[in-house]
């Protein structure tokens, strides 16, 4: 009875499978096949699905479409050599279930929509956006604008999901164009077009700037990472402004890292003396202090990078959908090691001076100071 179960699930007119079925169909048939290699013709069909749930990565596919059928009494005490009929059984009735699961979310968006173009302040909302507002079908939203003035009200008339991300709202333009005054209501600032390949991005600059190099409002069309390079442009150097932000920052924490440094040696003149007397020598000295002032940075970076990744992570959780950039902003791990290096140099580059000195003090002299 090993026979591949897919052909059958394939071949039954009647079914019309779904290409997502077929492929968990294949899963559950290609590793069923490997548990039935294993256990021969003994064991039951529980412990197969068991052994399946622990050893292979169809665990959760398992769990969601199968989990129930299995503790059903017509399954149990089954054994291997009814795998043939059972595992059809369980692709059969999970094509059922999933049919009727894609029929009823099919009505409440053929539902939706249609609340939707019926009222000409419908929205269509994401269900990620309306579970942080705790919107519901019914609800009414009001929005106040700022680029474009007024109040906007609408009424929630769907909810969606998408693999693409569930955080958008949309509505009907119209009402927001009525409301706009008529040197802007029929304005357009920008149009996205679809390329059919890169070969054919220069000919199609070429040919809608054509289009319109007479009209009283002309275009400029770019690829999409001209525009976006352009409008960073239009705010000037910013790689230069960072890194000369960055860079005073560093030099000022470095001043104060040196000054801090510097004190603390100094008031610790006497314990450096004392470990002269013991036989410590000038680069042991020197190497306790500059271990000392690498550990502290160290922690002072380890507590940097926690504030750093908390601010990012905060940034990603929060930031539109619109921004894909930012929705998978990371610390990637260079930049990490960037930051730890910019700590133990400011460490070095602060307490090596009064390291040395303190390193070559005379004994009697360090001995001698009381401050």
């Amino acid at each position: 009875m090993k026979a591949t179960v897919i052909k059958a699930f394939s071949g039954r007119p009647d079914t019309a499978p779904l290409p997502r079925m077929i492929a968990v169909g294949e899963e559950i048939d290609g590793a069923v096949n490997a548990e039935w290699e294993r256990h021969g013709s003994e064991g039951s069909i529980n412990g197969v699905i068991e052994e399946l749930k622990a050893d292979h990565e169809l665990a959760k596919k398992l769990a969601d479409y199968v989990n129930e059928l299995v503790a059903a009494p017509q399954v149990q005490g089954l054994t291997v050599d009814a795998l043939g009929r059972v595992k059809w059984e369980i692709l059969e009735a999970v094509l059922k279930l999933d049919d009727e699961r894609q029929t009823a979310a099919q009505a409440i968006w053929n539902s939706a929509k249609q609340a939707f173009q019926a009222d000409r302040r419908g929205a269509l909302v994401g269900r990620v956006l309306a579970e942080r507002f705790g919107w519901k079908l019914g609800d009414r939203i009001s929005f106040v604008g700022d680029i474009f003035p007024g109040t906007l009200e609408l009424f929630v008339r769907g909810i969606y999901d998408s693999e693409l991300g569930a955080e958008s709202l949309y509505f009907n333009w119209e009402v927001v164009r009525e409301g706009l005054s008529p040197a802007r209501k029929d304005m357009i600032s920008s149009v996205s077009i679809l390329a059919e390949s890169p070969a054919a991005v220069p000919r199609i600059i070429e040919t809608v700037d054509d289009m319109f190099r007479n009209a009283t409002v002309q275009t400029r069309t770019e690829t999409e990472r001209a525009f976006a390079l352009g409008f960073v442009n239009s705010l000037g150097n910013i790689k230069l402004i960072l890194l000369s932000v960055c860079g005073a920052v560093t030099f000022t924490i470095m001043l104060v890292a040196a000054n801090t440094m510097a004190m603390s040696i100094r008031e610790r003149t006497r314990e450096i003396g004392i470990l002269k007397t013991l036989g410590f020598r000038p680069g042991l000295i020197l190497f306790l202090i500059l271990g000392e002032a690498v550990m502290l940075a160290c922690m002072g970076g380890g507590v940097g990078h926690l504030f750093v990744t908390g601010l990012v992570v905060m940034i990603r959780e929060n930031a539109p959908a619109v921004s894909s950039q930012i929705r998978t902003l990371t610390v990637p791990w260079p930049v990490i090691g960037v930051m730890f290096g910019t700590s133990i140099l400011i460490a070095l580059a602060s307490s090596v001076l009064p390291a040395y000195s303190a390193s070559r003090i005379n004994i009697l002299e360090a001995l001698r100071r009381t401050d």
